[in-house]
């Protein structure tokens, strides 16, 4: 199903592995663009420690600084979940987890009972400022398909191509399916 997603059926459990993906030339940039990034705030750091600024200037960089380390933040754990990270859902007899893994650690995002579960593909709206930027290489976004239950929802599939989408949407209904019967 693609060399970015990896199912693992094992009796009634079925593991689903969606790998985050960064191409060659996408990644060098990603990581320059952190790399200069950085550069900027530790000079703008620099700047606030030698140059004697009064009390305004240093209210003013400092929350220049509360900015950039959210950007910061931002791209560096985009970077990490791109080049290492994955997507992963389990199915089991009367189960669903959702969650994100990175190499320090995993975290379930959502979790249910298999009972009222459906996915479906996300409804794109083209002309959307949303949906333009997540579809920038560079954030952790543009998800396409949509775990829905009675009561919450969670989106997942996080930059899958058309075809990629169709394939896993089947693959995990069908599977639904099966396990509501059993």
């Amino acid at each position: 199903m693609g060399k970015r997603i990896i199912i693992d059926k094992t009796g009634e459990e079925v593991k689903v592995i969606i790998k985050g993906n960064l191409e060659g030339w996408m990644k060098q940039a990603l990581l320059s663009w952190i790399i200069v990034w950085f550069s900027l705030g530790f000079y703008v750091v620099y700047y606030m420690l030698t140059s004697g600024l009064d009390k305004e200037g240093n209210i003013f960089f400092l929350t220049y600084l509360l900015f950039w380390a959210w950007f910061a933040y931002k791209a560096v754990y985009a970077y990490v979940f791109k080049v290492y990270g994955f997507e992963w859902i389990t199915l089991r007899a009367n189960e669903l987890q959702y969650g994100r893994s990175l190499p320090f650690g995993a975290s379930t995002l959502f979790r249910t009972a298999i009972k009222g579960v459906k996915v479906e593909r996300l409804e794109e709206q083209e002309r959307s400022f949303g949906f333009v930027y997540s579809q920038s290489f560079w954030v952790i976004g543009n998800e396409k398909l949509k775990l829905i239950t009675e009561d919450k929802s969670k989106n997942f599939g996080m930059h899958l191509s058309p075809s990629e989408a169709n394939e896993l949407l089947g693959t995990l209904n069908n599977r639904i399916k099966r396990l509501k019967k059993s």
